[in-house]
């Protein structure tokens, strides 16, 4: 970790040049920064682009998590599982990137910032709390965002009182509940 005054800052602030019995939670005009390498918690790659929400996409040092159900362990932004195959997709167009020089990159522990400008990729986050798999199976996952009951209002016009998330297979079919409210 290192102290910097602005996010922009190269050179960090020595922890003995602060005058830490001034400094409180409302007062602390600093900004704490994890160092890039091996154990920072956004792993070897960062990718941002333009949006609202401050959202991003990051590599990760805990690739246990790609294999848990429930994967909600960030704080809104998104793990990418292999960070190098979409630098490499998001490069391909640009002569100056070959694969040979992003994997040098991936193995340097140093911060490498690369601007793509050469053209717009769309990128679309969606959310999900139940889809079908390539298997045929039905999936549910927890609503952590809260979506399905601002959902709920507008599919069914204010008429759904509560959407069960009871489903139960009967014969090979799913069967789903929902209580309206007329």
């Amino acid at each position: 970790m290192e102290i910097v005054r602005t996010p922009d800052d190269s050179e960090a602030v020595s922890p003995s040049s602060i005058k830490w019995n001034t400094v409180t939670e409302d007062n602390f005009p600093y900004i704490l920064r994890q160092k890039p390498g091996e154990k920072n918690a956004l792993g070897k790659v960062k990718f941002l682009f333009p949006n609202q929400y401050s959202i991003y996409m990051h590599d990760t040092p805990s690739k246990k998590y790609f294999n848990d159900t429930d994967r909600a362990f960030s704080h809104g932004c998104i793990r990418v599982a292999e960070p190098q195959k979409l630098a490499e997709f998001v490069l391909r167009d640009n002569k100056a990137w070959p694969s040979e020089k992003i994997d040098s990159v991936f193995k340097n522990t140093g911060e490498k910032e690369i601007q793509v400008k050469a053209r717009k990729i769309p990128v679309t986050i969606t959310y999900f709390t139940s889809w079908v798999d390539s298997k045929g199976n039905l999936n549910f996952r927890n609503d952590i965002y809260e979506r399905d009951k601002n959902a709920d209002g507008k599919l069914f016009d204010g008429k759904v009182e509560k959407l069960n998330q009871i489903c139960h297979c009967e014969g090979g079919r799913f069967l789903f509940g929902f209580e309206y409210n007329d």
